[in-house]
């Protein structure tokens, strides 16, 4: 769905941390992709808010929320700043991601595509 995505990626996970894992040369295509044209946004959690250590208690897991969060910021980073690339945070999802493709809009808890 990245591949072919012309307009709009946008990735709102409060951590985003499983596609820098599962995709390996994710800030290659997202590169190429606002080089194209594509608008790539980010919306993710702040690692340093009360919110994101509320649910690091919450799921008292040794990998943390904060670090995940700050795994996808790196890769970001590695990116560099770029027009078409916007990240930011927010302060209101905790456990939902939403992940939009042009027209299609996957979530990751319901597992399936939609056609907006």
């Amino acid at each position: 769905m990245i591949t072919k995505a012309e307009r709009e990626l946008t990735f709102a996970g409060y951590a985003n941390y499983f596609l820098w894992l599962e995709q390996a040369r994710l800030g290659s295509a997202l590169k190429r992709k606002a080089a194209q044209g594509c608008r790539v946004r980010f919306l993710l959690g702040d690692p340093d808010s009360e919110l994101t250590r509320s649910r690091e208690q919450d799921e008292d897991v040794a990998l943390t929320l904060s670090t995940r969060i700050r795994v996808t910021l790196s890769e970001l980073e590695k990116i560099g700043s770029r027009p078409g690339i916007d990240a930011r945070y927010s302060d209101g999802h905790t456990h939902l991601s939403v992940f939009r493709f042009d027209d299609g809009m996957f979530d990751r808890f319901a597992s399936h595509v939609e056609e907006l």
